[in-house]
């Protein structure tokens, strides 16, 4: 499911435009959108099982955007970890990936 390996969805041509365009962002930029495009395919997994994103996570998400890029990335790397426990929690981790 992780978005480099292109299991988002929409359409090959539309997952290779989205990746290019993140390959051409600033580092620090390119890893902020990296993660928020991973926390997206999680959500995005989590809507078709329909299985709802944790209150608490989605309070947390709220939070993030005031943050600068650097910490912003680091909690949304916090966020897409506790995405996964909580996939596998509620028995949905076989097929997920990151």
């Amino acid at each position: 499911m992780a978005t480099e390996k292109g299991h988002s969805s929409g359409s090959a041509g539309e997952i290779e435009e989205r990746r290019a365009r993140i390959e051409s962002l600033p580092a620090a930029e390119r890893d902020l959108a990296r993660e928020s495009g991973r926390f997206a395919d999680l959500c995005n997994y989590l809507s078709q099982q329909h299985v709802d994103v944790p209150a608490r996570i989605l309070d947390d998400l709220s939070r993030v955007a005031a943050l600068d890029v650097s910490r912003r990335t680091l909690r949304m790397k916090t966020l897409n970890g506790e995405l996964v426990k909580f996939i596998s929690d509620v028995g949905l981790g076989g097929s997920t990936a990151q």
